[in-house]
């Protein structure tokens, strides 16, 4: 596994993403502010060369740019609820 990235979202839970040894991309988030408990790893897909950098809209959703294997510019982005 890569180095894991994080980012606040909105309601103040800490998003964790990482790269695993298979190129995908992973997310936790935390259960609750401040807590240390963390949901189940969910694997987001993809083939990340680097370090995910996740990013905020200026809605607050969060946004994970990132270059594919094919050198194009990719990104994963939370839907709006």
């Amino acid at each position: 596994m890569e180095t894991p990235t994080a980012i606040l979202a909105m309601d103040g839970r800490l998003e964790v993403f990482v790269i695993a040894s298979n190129r995908s991309l992973y997310v936790t988030e935390q259960q609750k502010p401040n807590q240390a408990t963390f949901t189940q790893v969910d694997q987001i897909g993809g083939n990340l060369p680097g370090l995910p950098i996740p990013a905020k809209f200026h809605d607050n959703r969060i946004l994970v740019p990132h270059r594919g294997s094919d050198k194009a510019l990719w990104s994963f982005q939370q839907a709006r609820s």
